[in-house]
């Protein structure tokens, strides 16, 4: 069974060597082991991946295996990045970016916004041997390799946690509307297309699937009961 995920704050473990000392008054030293070609082979190869946070934005969403997803951007916590600033050695502190992203829009979205489902504390992670890699929750990495890897329907599983939860507010009408003219247009673009490229015929009923599920959305928002506007009073 694989190790359960590390939160993103937990330090990386230290190295702990054995020291001996010798009775004869010498220098006291450490055993030295050379590095095992079987033990690195147990390592994900991935190139490093710095932590980030993710936040959300109210007017950026995109369909995924049928379903209306948030299109989430990234926080990155490296030093001299969008204000993260902080020592050498030391994780970023960032929250000047954090601010900077609230002010243009964006909804950063707390580490510990998972389902306890999901048996996890955060969702990022980070794999046995390398702290420089940080992955969500639904990515997984393998021993000696470079690849990463996406589970698609559970992280579309946690998008729709997201929003029931509260933690991020559904789209609203006018962003639904505005989707669907843009993956109208570009359904009747790939259609038109595939008359002369008959590879664009899968791309139409790709992009005529993406229009249903919007579409859907839009019906069930449309024909939800309408909030009564929030009174405004002015000053006296």
């Amino acid at each position: 069974m694989a190790k359960a995920p590390s939160h993103i704050a937990e330090p990386a473990p230290k190295e702990t060597k054995v020291t001996f000392v010798s009775d004869s008054g010498i220098s006291a030293g450490s055993a030295f082991v050379p590095d095992s070609p079987t033990v690195a082979n147990q390592i994900t190869r991935v190139e490093p991946i710095p932590a980030y946070q993710l936040k959300a934005h109210p007017e950026r969403w995109t369909v995924m295996r049928g379903e209306l997803v948030p299109l989430l951007g990234k926080i990155k916590h490296i030093r001299g990045l969008n204000g993260a600033d902080g020592e050498p050695g030391k994780p970023a502190r960032i929250a000047t970016a954090e601010a900077g992203a609230r002010e243009a829009g964006w909804t950063p979205i707390p580490f510990t916004a998972v389902p306890t489902s999901a048996g996890v504390s955060s969702y990022l992670w980070r794999p046995e041997g390398r702290p420089d890699v940080h992955l969500h929750f639904t990515e997984r990495v393998y021993p000696g390799s470079a690849r990463v890897e996406a589970d698609e329907p559970r992280y579309v599983e946690w998008c729709r946690w997201l929003v029931t939860s509260g933690t991020i507010s559904p789209p609203a009408p006018y962003v639904l509307r505005t989707m669907e003219a843009e993956y109208d247009r570009r359904y009747n673009d790939a259609l038109n297309r595939s008359a002369d490229f008959p590879s664009y015929k899968d791309v139409a009923d790709r992009a005529l699937k993406d229009l249903e599920a919007i579409r859907a959305e839009l019906a069930k928002v449309e024909s939800a009961p309408s909030k009564p506007d929030t009174a405004f009073v002015g000053a006296p």
